[in-house]
């Protein structure tokens, strides 16, 4: 699970996307999800697009398989997440995403698409989320 936070720059988004390749190596050998949570993300800057579109194009080639985006209804972020996605040649057969408005439902719907995830450490997360302080990075795992 990953917490955007803030408006984000060219240099945040490299360093993001370097971090979270480090972050998800270990599960790269086998098909994963990840949550991404942006209710306080501001997005991010044009130049940033190239750096997410090749990240995502990297998590595919790893085994992403499985993503829910979690904010408010915003036609902004909405339309932000098609433009990373549009560029791509095509995406996996196989991958599913969802965009939620909180965690309530998390748990059941990755679990429909194949993830064991422990719901105590997916609660544990957005209890800490929600007490947290911005962070000088942006993001949080």
């Amino acid at each position: 699970m990953v917490k955007f936070f803030g408006s984000w720059n060219l240099e945040t988004t490299r360093l993001y996307a370097l971090e979270y390749k480090a972050v998800v190596s270990p599960l790269i050998h086998q098909d994963w999800a990840v949550v991404y949570d942006m209710r306080d993300w501001e997005l991010a800057t044009p130049e940033s697009m190239t750096v997410f579109q090749s990240l995502i194009k990297w998590c595919f080639d790893k085994g992403l398989r499985s993503c829910i985006y979690v904010f408010e209804d915003s036609f902004i972020k909405q339309h932000y997440l098609k433009q990373i996605t549009a560029k791509l040649d095509c995406l996996p057969e196989s991958y599913s995403v969802t965009q939620m408005r909180n965690l309530d439902h998390a748990h059941d719907w990755l679990k429909t698409h194949g993830h064991d995830v422990d719901i105590k450490a997916l609660m544990e997360f957005e209890d800490q989320s929600i007490k947290r302080e911005r962070s000088a990075s942006n993001f949080t795992y």
